[in-house]
């Protein structure tokens, strides 16, 4: 299910920064985002994480995402936490 995703929910989702060390913190935070966004995820990931993926990359590149995000509304940027 999806829906339209409203400025007040998403700046706040959008102010902290992402710093996950496990799988579960990257999926929790990810389903946040997507949340924040309007959507509703039905599934989750496993907690196998896949060959060549860390959850630290996965983090990071999620950062990046907020980050976009923030800056595309024009909102200050956030920090690297």
């Amino acid at each position: 299910m999806v829906r339209q995703s409203v400025w007040a929910e998403l700046s706040g989702e959008l102010a902290w920064p992402v710093n996950t060390i496990t799988t579960t913190q990257v999926v929790e935070d990810t389903v946040s985002l997507l949340r924040a966004m309007g959507c509703e995820p039905q599934t989750r990931p496993s907690e196998a994480a896949p060959e060549g993926w860390t959850p630290a990359i996965a983090g990071r590149d999620l950062h990046k995402w907020k980050r976009k995000l923030r800056l595309s509304f024009g909102a200050s940027d956030i920090s690297l936490g």
